[in-house]
């Protein structure tokens, strides 16, 4: 047998070594990749949210397009004027296509959500997680970022392209100049819906190890607990117990926000009749709003807590 000789080339390893490796930001991406490598749910998920933003603009380009042809008096005020009254304020539009995309978003990110820490524990990921140096903390993070994503791209971005179409398509800039207030009003409600959702979503998630029955769960805490509560409200005729719907403490602060109700909740109380008997103090509402995402927090972490145990 003849002898031979291994001879190898060692490099000296140049990049920094990081003590505390950004392990959220990488956990993140990673479910944002994910999610987007099977094409069809992603196009039936996030198509309808870009549609609805570019009605929105389009929407938006006219109304001040009308707005101007009315102003120069060129003959066809009376279809125009008419046309604009169908528009209604750009204001109004901007907040009632927000409300468009917020049924939108919650599919994408319960879609989306659900799956993320039950499969873990189905595939038994965690064993490998928690094998490394990461706090059930930083865990979550990385999660909740993943699920932040998806709310950003199907609500946060497309209210803020109606926006910025808005901007645009005013003369002198006078959307911002006059209404700055309905651009700071959209992203702080979207940031708090994206938080809220997203964390009540990924508590769901770690409840279980089957995507489909965490899936059925978001539904039913979200749709089958506000149709109960507006039964309870509607037979007691106490408003009270939309306190305890997650759809109803956060309409009750879009429309505080925004100074109007959504274009469902117009809809539902006129079919209904109903209307101020489910008006509720808006600390009332953000007060229930805080004690539900607590609760999701306790929840989340308890779960995770003991899936780093048995790791």
């Amino acid at each position: 047998m003849k002898a031979t000789t291994h001879t190898e080339l060692y490099r000296a390893y140049e990049d920094p070594l990081h003590p505390r490796p950004p392990v959220e930001r990488i956990m993140a991406w990673s479910g944002i990749r994910q999610g987007f490598r099977k094409k069809l749910p992603a196009l039936s998920f996030f198509g309808p949210s870009v549609i609805v933003a570019l009605v929105g603009c389009v929407w938006v380009h006219l109304s001040f397009s009308l707005k101007g042809m009315l102003k120069d008096g060129d003959g066809s005020d009376a279809v125009a004027a008419t046309i604009q009254q169908v528009l209604g304020n750009v204001s109004s539009t901007i907040y009632q296509f927000m409300q468009t995309e917020q049924f939108f978003a919650f599919l994408t990110v319960a879609w989306y959500g659900s799956r993320l820490i039950a499969d873990d524990r189905r595939l038994s990921a965690n064993l490998l997680y928690f094998a490394r140096p990461i706090t059930p903390i930083r865990y979550i993070l990385g999660k909740l970022g993943t699920v932040g994503a998806f709310g950003v791209f199907t609500l946060l971005a497309p209210a803020l392209l109606i926006c910025v179409q808005a901007a645009f398509s005013s003369p002198d800039w006078v959307f911002l100049t006059d209404n700055f207030g309905v651009v700071i009003a959209v992203v702080g409600y979207c940031l708090l819906w994206i938080f809220v959702m997203s964390s009540v979503i990924l508590a769901i998630s770690s409840c279980f190890k089957r995507r489909s029955l965490s899936l059925v769960c978001c539904f039913i805490v979200l749709f089958l607990s506000h149709g109960i509560t507006q039964v309870l409200s509607e037979a007691t005729d106490k408003g009270y117990y939309g306190l305890l719907s997650l759809m109803s403490n956060l309409q009750s602060i879009s429309k505080w926000l925004f100074h109007e109700s959504s274009l469902i909740t117009n809809m539902a109380n006129r079919r209904t009749g109903m209307g101020s008997r489910f008006d509720v103090d808006i600390t009332h509402s953000f007060l229930a709003l805080g004690v539900m995402t607590l609760i999701a927090w306790i929840i989340l972490y308890r779960n995770v807590k003991r899936m780093e145990v048995i790791s």
